[in-house]
């Protein structure tokens, strides 16, 4: 079977309509239901290796699911750090000054940053001093770029929540 983004080894990919408040949980909830209904043999993401212990990777999305339930904010969480990763994968560097007025006004960002009670600039320093930390991003001076080589090699880039 190939999921897309709705069943990853080890989770799913973001859940953008509840960022901005719509339904997202229950649809993502359904989705794993389907695709264990179909019992398949094989799964191919669209990020990440085939695997074919399935019911283990429905179990462990269940699970992260749940807690997405729980705390909506780490969706949030989630989302800023992973938008700014894969555009730093695109740019390589970036000044963070630039990295402010490019993402402005995107409103997916906007929205996780309001979920997280956080103006855009604030949530936008905060994941990228945790991307710094969790070394995903190296910061030099007014300059952030990717510093993870093997994520350039591979997608999507593994971010803790």
């Amino acid at each position: 079977m190939l999921s897309a983004d709705a069943l990853w080894e080890n989770g799913f990919g973001i859940i953008f309509p509840e960022l901005s408040g719509q339904s997202g949980f229950q649809e993502q909830h359904a989705a794993l239901e389907l695709i264990e209904s179909l019992a398949p043999e094989v799964v191919i993401p669209g990020h990440g290796r085939p695997f074919g212990d399935v019911p283990a990777a429905i179990a462990r999305a269940r699970s992260r699911l749940a807690a997405l339930r729980e705390d909506p904010a780490r969706n949030a969480r989630n989302a800023i750090k992973a938008l700014i990763k894969f555009l730093l994968l695109d740019l390589e560097q970036v000044r963070f000054a630039d990295l402010l007025e490019r993402l402005r006004d995107a409103q997916v960002l906007l929205d996780a940053a309001a979920q997280l009670q956080m103006r855009l600039p604030q949530a936008l320093a905060w994941a990228v001093d945790e991307l710094v930390r969790a070394g995903q991003l190296a910061r030099e001076g007014e300059m952030v770029r990717n510093d993870d080589p093997a994520a350039s090699r591979q997608s999507p880039p593994r971010i803790r929540q």
